[in-house]
């Protein structure tokens, strides 16, 4: 950062969350906003943060295909049962409610999210995601695109001769889009290439990832 402020860039950064910008899935990332030329009557602010909007609603449906088997090792299975009583100690039903175990992590770093999706990383796409309690299956890759904040139809990968590991690799490992094009759009309005701030909110994610 002391480089791009040397060279005359105005140089802002935070750390966001991908489920406080429109998309419930629990991805703190850091990101840095560098202005080479601001309009001199705009100020670059990142964007507030909203509410988390309802799991369900980026969901397949419960007998939809998932991308992988649910995983019966003993590691998994642990990791599942301590998961399941964190989530019971806090009183939540884990079989009612839509909550989702990060089941390939240790059984001492085993944890389930009420309504909201634990980090995916790359290897976490490849495994087939996160396990969905109340559906009782792994995470779709439509899932996991829109988790992503990437329209699932919009990429097809067998197509473009890239194999599903290598894409859901790809998933894993981006950026959230929601959270990119809401940074983007105050960046381009900062610096004068816009004439009005385009700022896209959950309903806007939600239209463009059905």
């Amino acid at each position: 950062m002391d480089v791009l402020e040397r060279w005359g860039y105005q140089v802002h950064w935070k750390a966001l969350d991908t489920r406080s910008q429109g998309v419930p899935q629990s991805r703190p990332r850091f990101y840095l906003a560098a202005l080479l030329r601001p309009a001199a009557d705009r100020r670059f602010a990142f964007p507030v943060e909203l509410p988390t909007p309802d799991l369900l609603r980026f969901l397949d449906p419960p007998g939809a295909e998932a991308a992988a088997p649910v995983p019966c090792g003993p590691q998994a299975n642990a990791s599942l049962v301590v998961a399941c009583e964190k989530l019971r100690a806090r009183k939540v039903d884990a079989a009612a409610t839509p909550c989702v175990v990060d089941v390939g992590s240790s059984s001492k770093w085993a944890h389930g999210m009420e309504r909201c999706s634990p980090c995916l990383t790359a290897t976490r796409c490849c495994q087939g995601g996160h396990y969905i309690t109340a559906y009782k299956r792994m995470m779709t890759v439509g899932e996991m695109c829109r988790l992503q904040a990437i329209p699932p139809r919009r990429f097809d990968f067998n197509r473009a001769g890239v194999s599903r590991k290598g894409f859901l690799h790809a998933v894993g490992n981006a950026m959230s889009a929601n959270v990119l094009a809401r940074v983007l759009g105050r960046a381009l309005y900062a610096a004068g290439l816009t004439h009005r701030l385009r700022e896209p909110h959950d309903g806007t994610f939600l239209q463009a990832l059905a």
